[in-house]
């Protein structure tokens, strides 16, 4: 019997050993970079052809766009007429999209159909 509770003891005092020990290994990530405002002749030949092709179905709707590097990622932020699309605003992360475009080898047609509302 006290066996078992010598057993249970140290079972419980080796895990809080371990715990704390790979808590103290972990490595911690470097703080969120804050937005960043870009232009658009500082976009890649890639986040510029996904540009293109949502001007292409939604370039009619347009009011205002600003575009914004965040964690080396840009990002198109549109307002748009609500009377000429169903959706008032769009935050369209156009690194991913031409990465996704490239890897997955998506068309522009489907491409372009992801932007039809």
């Amino acid at each position: 019997m006290q066996t078992k509770y010598i057993l249970v003891a140290v079972v419980l005092v080796t895990a809080f050993v371990l715990v704390s020990w790979l808590r103290s290994r972990s490595v911690s990530l470097p703080p969120p970079q804050s937005p960043q405002e870009v232009s658009q002749a500082e976009l890649t030949d890639g986040e510029r052809r996904i540009y293109g092709l949502l001007l292409e179905v939604q370039g009619h709707a347009i009011l205002t766009e600003s575009f914004v590097r965040e964690n080396g990622d840009v990002r198109v932020q549109l307002a748009l007429d609500t009377n000429k699309t169903t959706v008032a605003s769009l935050n369209i992360n156009l690194t991913s999209l031409a990465r996704k475009q490239k890897d997955d080898v998506l068309s522009d047609g489907a491409v372009k159909r992801g932007f039809t509302f």
